[in-house]
Parts: C-alpha cells; sequence; structure tokens
C-alpha cells in the first residue's frame, strides 16, 4: 500500500470513504474517514451551513479554525485542512485512534484512575494548555470528552470554545457563558470577567475526577451546582496521595490570583515525581491506525513552530471553486447553501 500523499489542487468529499460517526455536536458531526488513495484513518467534521447561519456562529467557526489549525504542539490534535460543499463544511483532524478520556475512565473500577497513571495524563495536558496559554489562547472547554489519545499520546481535542484574549476590544478579560457546567469556573458561572485561570480551573476538575470518578461539584439540579462551584465547595478526594490533593487545591481556588497557573502547575511536586516511569500507552484501548503524518508529508509536532503547512507540498486548503482559500482567509468560505 502506497504511504505517499495524494497530490490535487483541492479537496473534496469525494476524496474521502466516509466511516462510522465518532461523535456529534451542536450543528455538526464526526466521522471515521479515510484518504482513499492512501487509506489512510481521518477524523472528518461535518459542519452545516444552514445550522451555522441561524445559530449566528460564522464568526465563531472561522475563530476555531484559525486558532486549531495554528496550534502545533504534541498534545493538541492537529486540524488538517477545511474545505466546503454547498451545503457543509468540512474541517480535517488527525484521527485519534485510543478514543478520549471518558472512555478509559470507563474502563476502571468506579471510574477511578490509578495515580501513577493519572499523574502522566494530567501532565500532558498540563502541557497542552500551557502552550495555548502562551499564545493567548483560552480554550474554555477542557473536559474528559475533549482529552483524546493516539497512540499513547493525550491530545486536547474541540476548539468551538477557543478564543484569543485580546480579541475583542482590547481586553484580555472575556465574559461569555460557555463550555459545559461541571467543568466551568466559578468567574463563568458568575459571568464575570475571566481569563487564563478558567482553564486551569478546569483543569483541576479533570485532575479530581480521575481520581473519584466524577467532578467535584457534581449535584441533582443546575442551581445546586452553580452554589457549589461559586463557593468552591468540594471535599478532598478520597483516592488521592497528599501531594495530589494539594495539586488539586491550588487549581480550584475561587480566587483567581491564587489560582495555579500552568507553568506552576508542571513544577508542582506532584508532577514533577518521576519514582514510577509510566505510559499513557499502556491504556490502548485499539490498534494504533496508520500514521496519519507520514501519509500527508507532515512533520512531529513542533510546540515552538508556527501556523501548519498544508496537506502536502502542492494542496491548497480550499472548497470546490477557485482553489484560493488558505488557513488564514476563511472569509471566502461561502455560507449560503447555493450551488457552488
Amino acid at each position: 500500500m502506497s504511504q505517499e500523499p495524494a497530490h490535487r489542487a483541492t479537496w473534496r468529499l469525494e476524496d474521502f470513504d466516509v466511516g462510522r460517526k465518532l461523535g456529534e455536536g451542536r450543528f455538526g458531526k464526526i466521522y471515521l474517514a479515510r484518504e482513499s488513495a492512501s487509506k489512510v484513518a481521518v477524523a472528518l467534521k461535518c459542519l452545516s451551513k444552514e445550522a451555522i447561519l441561524a445559530l449566528d456562529l460564522h464568526h465563531q467557526l472561522r475563530r476555531e479554525i484559525e486558532l486549531h489549525m495554528f496550534c502545533r504542539h504534541r498534545n493538541i490534535l492537529r486540524m488538517l485542512a477545511y474545505f466546503w460543499d454547498s451545503d457543509r463544511i468540512f474541517l480535517l483532524l488527525d484521527f485519534a485512534d485510543e478514543g478520549d478520556l471518558a472512555m478509559r475512565l470507563a474502563k476502571y473500577p468506579r471510574r477511578r484512575m490509578p495515580e501513577v497513571e493519572a499523574r502522566e495524563v494530567v501532565r500532558q495536558l498540563c502541557s497542552a494548555v500551557r502552550y495555548l496559554h502562551s499564545h493567548q489562547i483560552m480554550h474554555r472547554d477542557i473536559k474528559p470528552e475533549n482529552i483524546l489519545f493516539k497512540q499513547g499520546v493525550l491530545k486536547l481535542a474541540d476548539f468551538s470554545w477557543a478564543v484569543l484574549l485580546h480579541e475583542y476590544r482590547g481586553t484580555t478579560r472575556r465574559q461569555t457563558l460557555c463550555g459545559t457546567l461541571d467543568y466551568l469556573s466559578p468567574e463563568i458561572v458568575e459571568q464575570s470577567a475571566y481569563e487564563r485561570p478558567t482553564d486551569a480551573w478546569s483543569v483541576g476538575v479533570v485532575t479530581y475526577e480521575l481520581f473519584e470518578g466524577q467532578p467535584p461539584f457534581d449535584e441533582a439540579t443546575y442551581p445546586e451546582t452553580c452554589r457549589r462551584i461559586s463557593a468552591g465547595a468540594f471535599a478532598d478526594p478520597a483516592h488521592a496521595s497528599p501531594l495530589a490533593v494539594d495539586f488539586i487545591r491550588q487549581l480550584l481556588r475561587v480566587d483567581i490570583k491564587a489560582r495555579m497557573t500552568m507553568d506552576e502547575a508542571l513544577q508542582h511536586p506532584w508532577l514533577q515525581d518521576e519514582r514510577v516511569s509510566w505510559s499513557v500507552s499502556s491504556m490502548s484501548l485499539h490498534p494504533a491506525a496508520p500514521s496519519v503524518e507520514r501519509v500527508l508529508n507532515m512533520s512531529d509536532d513542533d510546540p515552538n513552530s508556527g501556523p501548519p503547512r498544508t496537506l502536502d507540498a502542492t494542496a491548497t486548503i480550499a472548497g470546490p471553486g477557485d482553489g484560493t482559500a488558505t488557513p488564514h482567509n476563511l472569509s471566502d468560505i461561502p455560507l449560503n447553501a447555493s450551488p457552488v
């Protein structure tokens, strides 16, 4: 089987064999697909133009593409390209062949991950979030379903809610209500101004869940959960070491000025503990998929690099029309559902 990339001027849906559905979001679905020429697995996110227009989300979609395609880090899922037809917009993503963190937790009794494994998961998650914050990007939807794994490596995914800190009015603080309730910070719940520490809070919630099998502020009703989040009221995890408990406490501080940053988190003694060597790959749930990078002629992730290259040396990232769109010229995407 050839492992060389197919050379083409643009990408179309016909270039892929679309398989089973991997997931579903607010206005689109994600499918397992393979590039027809190379037979290499990818994930194809299919978004409805009609839904995007109806919900007035075209600016959010363009932001998602711009920010996600910019990111080049080992622990961030790569967006490879985007293209469109008359009714849909397609985002071509690296395929995370080992599922998500929620799936992994489900394999353990009472969804409790052993601490040595939890530490490595959190270390990689903090590395991904630190990279985003260093580039003034907030993810704003960190949760187990958005933490994927590929060949033993954690991949932070889904940039639907990602935003640049200084995008509007020159401010570094936001007030948009977004994300998933159990993982929201007090400042978002109270609709106050927020910035990078809101992601740190979500990392703390995920860390707690690795030990206890459920988020720390989970309650039967929405108002009760919001009250507990706002007060920062949680019991220390009973199945974590003292260092891990301290790590969680440092992240789940209501005062954003006292909350630990990702730089500080990675220097915390709990994540610095190297007494036990462990690899995430020991928890592989599926056979390894063929390497998308080999077929699409991409190098290994480089956290210091700029925006990613196109799929190969000759392909442009465009719709089935003029072949002029680029990762940072997203206004060329026609959102009206008319024939191209």
